[in-house]
């Protein structure tokens, strides 16, 4: 489902601490990984279907005070179009995997997960032909 066709419930700043060197331009030169904060926007319905913002433009991925204040005047102007009945673009988010025990896991567990579980217990399946989506559950 497209994130324009349901009712977005919940609009939250996310913080995200991770091995950023793709994002930030170091893995090419072997740098230590960064530790500071990212931020995105994150939306979700009440099946648990979530969806990230996928079209941030940062100043400087160092300046995490200035880039907080950016996604926050960014969530507030995103709730408000909300509240007034706006849609999302979902050419500007990109759908990440369902709240962990929403009903939408759970479907994703059912038709995603399952599936995959049966053909590598009965040896239909090789694990290097997992789709690359699905890797991390295995």
């Amino acid at each position: 489902m497209e994130i324009n066709e349901t009712k977005i419930t919940n609009l939250e700043v996310a913080e995200e601490y991770h091995d950023c060197r793709q994002r930030c331009g170091r893995i090419e030169y072997d740098w230590p990984v960064c530790d500071h904060k990212h931020f995105s926007l994150k939306a979700s319905d009440d099946f648990g279907r979530q969806w990230f913002l996928t079209t941030l433009n940062f100043k400087d991925e160092y300046a995490e005070e200035e880039n907080e204040e950016i996604i926050l005047k960014l969530e507030k102007k995103v709730q408000a179009h909300l509240d007034n009945g706006g849609k999302l673009n979902p050419d500007c988010w990109t759908e990440g995997h369902p709240m962990y025990g929403s009903d939408a896991w759970i479907a994703f567990e059912r038709e995603e997960l399952a599936p995959i579980s049966q053909a590598l217990a009965s040896g239909h399946l090789h694990e290097r032909d997992i789709p690359d989506s699905l890797q991390a559950y295995y």
